[in-house]
């Protein structure tokens, strides 16, 4: 993960994408698509940091396997 984000709050689109290592346009398929969620202010789309940190640690927790 990109240290320059580490301060940041909310970010924008190209910003989680860097966060994710992914393309923009695979964060905003996710938007639309109600994976991840967001804020609108004015025309920008912003990703409060702490959504993106739950999701990845929701998607830990799925994938760790649970021993009997």
């Amino acid at each position: 993960m990109t240290t320059d984000l580490e301060g940041k709050r909310l970010l924008s689109v190209e910003e989680a994408a860097r966060y994710f290592d992914v393309h923009p346009d695979t964060i905003r398929r996710h938007i639309r698509s109600g994976n991840i969620d967001y804020l609108k202010i004015g025309k920008s789309i912003k990703i409060p940091r702490r959504f993106l940190d739950q999701m990845i640690a929701d998607r830990v927790k799925l994938a760790t396997p649970v021993d009997d």
